[in-house]
């Protein structure tokens, strides 16, 4: 460039010589330390890391190093350090060369993994239990239910053996992340089970299988309407079941089932919870009146609605009680007037009421004390004697003598005339005539009559 015209310049490319000396190659590279590291995870080893730390030592006039590992590259000045983090487990290559002579100078350096740094033993048990359910070829008889059950454990990630001991039914090996078929077992039983690590000391978990709630069973013709299963009484086949309520494991439910030839239903595996059954009456049929008796033997549908009461059921338990009955629906005239009861005197009191209807056969009636077993035509005044001392209630049956099927059933509670005092009081008076300065004559008479 001229110094006193600084536009006229030209620039020159100067090639350096190659070096006068060999290159001498000193690169060194030095494992300085290596820590492993479980990421504060003593149980699981999958985490684990190990930190090295290398220097790369030459004289290189470069001053610059260059290092491939696992396909990243690093570059540092010469005697110096670097920290790289591993995966436990695993080896890595590094590839250390000199910045400008990659040629020249190169050299290969091996880590070798630590050992894990996890030492103490996983217990991470999880567990999924699968059940197959079969009702035995047998859909109204649960006892003879089963479940086809399959355990699905894992330990975190450990691989290796565990130990299953079922109470009651026996001991199983498995292993880890495979399920394992344990076969058929009694659904009407709780099953309670421990899982043990074959290698691991204290390493176990334990949990209860609920056996199967079962609801059920029978409909049937309450030949006469008092809401009780009397013998000789038929069963009443294709009524619509339904249940509804709430299952404590997996919430709302609906099932509907038919009553087989037999009368009877069934409701099987299910869980814990609260339900309802809501029988339906089939054409030409009422409800049986509810609740008479015995819970076994008696109708426990609404006559109006068909539903039943709340029904709690617990595990491995069966309700069979819960039943309907069901009264032929009656096309007959014959209608009773509201009974008139009168004590005649202590010990006996008296009962009447008109029998209306239409048809010329006219009526036949029985009662439960024993006294009557006659018949009548209709619209006709019913009027008895009885002893107060029978047992109450007073039951009258009235039935068409055309029509087996048309009756009415009058329930009378039994009076205690003991307590009652019959009193009848009659008075009679006659004023009679009077004259002058003379006074009024009265007599009156009076009677007092006292029944007893």
């Amino acid at each position: 460039m001229d110094n006193a015209y600084f536009n006229c310049s030209e620039f020159i490319t100067i090639t350096p010589p190659t070096t006068c000396s060999p290159l001498v190659c000193d690169l060194e590279v030095v494992e300085i330390s290596k820590v492993c590291d479980n990421q504060g995870t003593p149980s699981d080893e999958s985490d684990d890391v190990y930190f090295v730390t290398l220097a790369v030592n030459s004289q290189l006039p470069t001053g610059i190093w260059r290092m491939i590992v696992n396909g990243e590259i690093e570059t540092g000045n010469y005697n110096t350090s670097i920290e790289l983090a591993c995966p436990v487990g695993t080896d890595w290559e590094v590839v250390v060369s000199d910045l400008l002579f990659p040629d020249a100078c190169t050299q290969t350096y091996t880590i070798v993994s630590t050992e894990s740094c996890s030492d103490e033993p996983p217990c991470d048990l999880s567990v999924i239990v699968t059940q197959v359910y079969s009702d035995g070829g047998t859909p109204v008889n649960y006892t003879d239910d089963t479940y086809d059950v399959t355990f699905l454990v894992t330990n975190g990630l450990h691989t290796g053996d565990y130990e299953l001991n079922i109470v009651g039914v026996g001991t199983f090996v498995g292993t880890y992340g495979t399920p394992l078929e344990i076969g058929t077992v009694t659904a009407n039983a709780d099953m309670t089970y421990e899982i043990t690590d074959v290698a691991t000391t204290g390493c176990s978990y334990i949990d209860r299988i609920f056996g199967q709630g079962v609801i059920g069973n029978y409909t049937w013709i309450d030949a006469d309407a008092d809401g009780v299963q009397d013998v000789g009484e038929q069963p009443l086949a294709g009524v619509v079941v339904q249940l509804t309520g709430f299952d404590l494991e997996t919430g709302p439910i609906s099932l509907t089932t038919t009553t087989n030839e037999d009368g009877l239903y069934l409701f099987t595996d299910l869980n814990q919870g609260i339900y309802q059954v809501t029988f339906t009456a089939p054409e030409g049929y009422l409800f049986a009146p509810q609740d008479q008796g015995n819970n076994a033997l008696d109708s426990d549908a609404n006559p109006s609605t068909g539903v039943t009461a709340s029904v709690v059921l617990s595990s491995a338990f069966a309700d069979l009680d819960i039943d309907a009955g069901f009264v032929l629906e009656q096309n007959c005239s014959l209608v009773l007037s509201t009974p008139v009861v009168t004590c005649l005197n202590s010990s006996t009191f008296s009962v009447a009421f008109n029998v209306n209807g239409e048809g010329a056969n006219g009526w036949s009636a029985i009662d439960n004390a024993g006294v009557v077993d006659m018949i009548g035509t209709y619209n006709t005044q019913f009027i008895q004697e009885y002893d107060a001392n029978i047992d109450s209630p007073l039951l009258i049956a009235f039935e068409d003598l055309a029509d087996p099927n048309c009756f009415q059933i009058v329930e009378i509670a039994v009076p205690n005339c003991a307590e009652l005092l019959p009193c009848a009081m009659t008075v009679t008076h006659q004023v009679l005539g009077c004259e002058s300065r003379e006074l009024l004559l009265m007599q009156m008479i009076h009677s007092v009559l006292f029944l007893q």
